[in-house]
């Protein structure tokens, strides 16, 4: 997550269309999440339209209240234990998108007597 997440909410964490992963492990750990799935996964969904596993992550977001709005990336770095390689390196993978981080500020002013 962009570095103006203070605080991380986790409502659900889901696979979807899950026929032979399960979900283990689910920790926040600073702005990092880390989803650790068991299984292997030979088939896929007919009726999906992507191409491997689909995880729903629900969660509340805090934004530090002084952060400026700005485009912002966020990554997925993902790895198979399984995979015959000679380093972790060689089976972690890593897709990065760009996102926009929009805060909002609300001030409440009283007419009548000059107060917030």
């Amino acid at each position: 997550m962009p570095k103006e997440v203070t605080e991380i909410n986790v409502k659900d964490a889901t696979l979807l269309y899950d026929n032979e992963l399960k979900s283990t492990e689910f920790t926040v750990e600073g702005n990092v999440l880390k989803l650790k799935l068991e299984g292997t996964q030979t088939e896929y969904n007919n009726n999906s339209t992507s191409k491997g596993t689909v995880i729903r992550i629900v969660t509340d977001l805090k934004l530090d209240n002084l952060a400026p709005s700005r485009n912002a990336e966020v990554e997925l770095s993902y790895s198979n234990e399984n995979k015959i390689v000679s380093t972790l390196e060689e089976s972690t993978k890593s897709i990065k998108t760009n996102i926009n981080v929009v805060v909002s500020y609300w001030i409440c002013y009283n007419k009548y007597n000059d107060r917030f």
